[in-house]
């Protein structure tokens, strides 16, 4: 969908991270900033990563793209395929969460459209790290939570077996669940093609012509209108139920 990439690499501090990649491209004719986790299809591909769990690394390169996005007024793509930032020791030694809260400050305070596509799996603070958008798109059978079923699982029942439980009563995390009006975390969700959804009238196609109208819809909008929306369309990932946990 994108033409002339030219890929930006480093985090201006130590080094790179190939478990997101991110940098300048064409839309359409239309220069924008494009971001996205890379989990590669081959084992010498993921070698090379993380298997797209960012380390602090990756999140810092992402942050400098936005500045640069938000310096050029160019509008922002993000894609989103991550199990979950990187659980390893050397990143919480550098400032995992820091770096994750950094971006999404970053990212709440810019003034450009900025459209976020869940791929596959949004999992916890990797997907959270670039998931900020005035919209949210999923493909058909992607997922979005703050965590993994397995481990919402273990934390509520101490059985990380549970997890189809969890993710089925609890969690609610496929994109038919997050369309639902009084769950309504993402904006529209469908098929990677043109073949027909499952997701009956609130699924279509997320294709080239999905982003180049929510790209239309957004571009006539004041910078204001857009810097609170972001922010606001995150917030609802917040939204809760009281709710009894069953005990066994």
């Amino acid at each position: 969908m994108f033409d002339d990439f030219i890929e930006l690499h480093g985090d201006r501090v130590y080094g790179d991270d190939a478990a997101i990649v991110g940098g300048l491209a064409r839309f359409e004719g239309r220069s924008v900033v494009v971001i996205g986790h890379q989990k590669g299809g081959t084992r010498a591909r993921r070698s090379r990563g993380t298997s797209a769990c960012p380390t602090p690394r990756a999140i810092a390169r992402r942050s400098g793209s936005c500045e640069m996005a938000a310096k050029f007024g160019k509008p922002i793509f993000t894609f989103i395929d991550t199990p979950g930032a990187y659980p390893g020791i050397g990143a919480e030694e550098r400032g995992q969460a820091e770096a994750i809260a950094r971006n999404l400050a970053l990212m709440a305070g810019l003034r450009i459209p900025m459209i976020a596509v869940v791929t596959g799996e949004g999992g916890s603070g990797g997907a959270l790290a670039i998931g900020m958008g005035n919209r949210v798109l999923m493909l058909e059978y992607a997922v979005y939570a703050v965590i993994s079923p397995g481990g919402c699982a273990a934390i509520l029942w101490g059985d990380a077996a549970k997890a189809a439980e969890a993710a089925a009563v609890m969690m609610r995390v496929t994109a038919p669940d997050l369309l639902q009006p009084r769950r309504h975390r993402c904006d529209r969700a469908g098929t990677a093609g043109r073949r027909a959804s499952r997701l009956g009238r609130g699924g279509r196609p997320i294709s080239a012509t999905a982003l180049r109208e929510q790209l239309a819809d957004l571009t006539g909008r004041s910078g204001e209108t857009l810097g609170r929306g972001a922010p606001r369309q995150f917030r609802k990932l917040g939204a809760f139920e009281e709710a009894s946990v069953p005990t066994r």
